[in-house]
């Protein structure tokens, strides 16, 4: 019989925040126990299992929502080389 090797629901006991690890990555779902939290760890597991128990690379919104990450999404060091590029080559001065 297979075992169940799913993430579990887990709590943080510090703060109160329902949590899973996946990949040594730990995702917030929100107060542990609440139904928005459940429903955060089931669209979590549901994303796992359908890419192959890997999660695609995820990116934050501003209203703290996940989404996927995107091609034409750009990280954080590719907004530096912008302004780095922008500024003629010559990083910012430091205050």
């Amino acid at each position: 019989m297979a075992r169940n090797n799913l993430p579990g629901y887990l709590k943080h006991k510090t703060t109160g925040q329902a949590l899973c690890v996946i990949n040594g990555r730990y995702i917030y779902l929100g107060k542990y126990g609440s139904k928005a939290s459940r429903q955060q760890y089931e669209e979590v597991i549901a994303e796992y299992l359908s890419n192959g128990r890997k999660l695609p690379p995820i990116c934050v919104t501003e209203n703290g929502r996940r989404k996927q990450h995107r091609d034409d999404d750009f990280s954080f060091r590719d907004l530096l080389l912008r302004l780095y590029n922008s500024l003629n080559h010559q990083p910012a001065a430091s205050t």
